[in-house]
């Protein structure tokens, strides 16, 4: 009888403890309101679907929705809590998505988040600041690569919404940035969340909204493409759809040699052992036409034409095995103590990116194509950091 009763009584507190945390789990309330931020507006915060969503790393845990009163305050009541959670406050009005996010000890603070009326009109952005950096060039493939970072501000007080329904491809309310002939691998980033990147005539655009920028923190977008060329210079000259406050182009002299009537070069400055030329420019009008083109390009090398002619011909016959088999052994062995791609110096990765054409018969094609794109990406960062250096050092420093 005694083991009867004790049995019942650990099968009661067992239920007990099991069913703890579906009864008794910690919630708590997240409250705050939204305004609209746009001058004049006639705003009904009836017309704004708040929703909350909240993440354990990248599993959703509840997502719930709710609506603002008349003076536009809200709250989500029995939000549950947890240590490594996120809380994602979205509200939706006029076709634009604004958001905030809180992490567990915040959900005490109240939440404030501002809306704007929704405009259809470019007229609403401007560039404060684009750069156009050559990053390199493969003078057997015969192409460039190009890294480009423009800084759009709007001041107008309200969002500019793409009209999705637009045809043709003007896409006149649409944020579009123009390329010259031929890109490809083109890859766009930014500091806004969301939608795509679409083809237009002679360049890309983007079909997010873009909401007002606080001063001096303007929109980030950021890109980077190929160009191919036959002669020794490309053009690189294309309309400026917004115009820009400030222009900067960039170009390694070992690449070859930038030019521009409308920008002013200021000479070759020394960076990590090598030079840069740089041009720049300042009022660059909307819609008007900026020339630009890279001279002096490299040109591919006896080696370069024979192995692209001979193709898997040329390794295989015209390089005598055994000293193909020696070089990719010594390549390989050389590549389990090399220092990671994201510490070297400029010369150093171009230094590897030559070796990896070498031995790209003794390794897989995958291996290949990733290392090539790692050396690719810190080439890339490493010319981004030195420009970011620049505009964020002060004058006459």
């Amino acid at each position: 009888m005694r083991g009867r009763v004790v049995a019942v009584l650990c099968a009661a507190l067992l239920s007990a403890v099991f069913a703890l945390p579906l009864g008794a789990q910690e919630t708590a309330e997240i409250a705050g309101s939204v305004r609209n931020g746009t001058p004049g507006a006639d705003f009904d915060p009836a017309e704004v679907r708040l929703s909350l969503n909240v993440l354990e790393g990248v599993v959703s845990i509840s997502e719930t929705t709710t609506a603002p009163d008349a003076s536009g305050r809200f709250a989500f009541a029995g939000v549950p809590v947890g240590p490594e959670r996120v809380y994602f406050v979205s509200a939706e009005y006029g076709g634009a998505a604004y958001s905030a996010s809180l992490r567990t000890d915040e959900l005490a603070a109240p939440v404030e988040i501002t809306v704007y009326e929704p405009t259809a009109s470019t007229d609403a952005l401007r560039v404060e600041s684009h750069s156009v950096i050559v990053t390199g060039a493969d003078a057997n493939a015969r192409f460039i690569e190009v890294f480009e970072r423009a800084h759009v501000a709007n001041d107008s007080g309200r969002t500019l919404v793409p009209d999705l329904s637009a045809q043709g491809p003007a896409m006149l309310s649409f944020l579009r940035f123009a390329l010259p002939p031929g890109a490809f691998h083109l890859d766009v980033r930014s500091d806004l969340v969301g939608g795509d990147v679409l083809t237009v005539d002679r360049g890309f655009a983007l079909n997010i909204p873009v909401p007002p920028t606080p001063a001096e923190q303007p929109h980030r977008f950021e890109f980077v493409y190929r160009l191919p060329y036959e002669s020794g210079s490309v053009d690189l000259g294309r309309t400026m759809r917004f115009g820009a406050g400030a222009f900067r182009f960039v170009i390694p002299v070992s690449v070859g040699v930038g030019a521009s009537p409308d920008l002013t070069d200021l000479g070759a400055t020394a960076f990590e052992g090598g030079q840069l030329q740089l041009l720049e420019g300042s009022a660059i009008p909307r819609d008007g036409f900026l020339p630009m083109s890279v001279n002096g390009l490299p040109q591919p090398t006896l080696w370069g034409r024979v192995e692209s002619r001979g193709g898997e011909w040329f390794l295989r016959y015209a390089v005598p095995g055994a000293a193909a088999v020696a070089l990719a052994a010594a390549l390989a062995f050389a590549a389990r103590r090399r220092a990671p791609v994201a510490q070297l110096s400029r010369e150093a990765l171009l230094a590897r990116a030559a070796a990896l054409r070498e031995q790209r018969e003794g390794v897989s094609r995958r291996r290949y194509n990733a290392e090539r794109e790692q050396i690719r990406r810190a080439l890339i960062a490493l010319e981004s950091a030195s420009l970011l250096e620049e505009e964020e050092r002060p004058p006459n420093a």
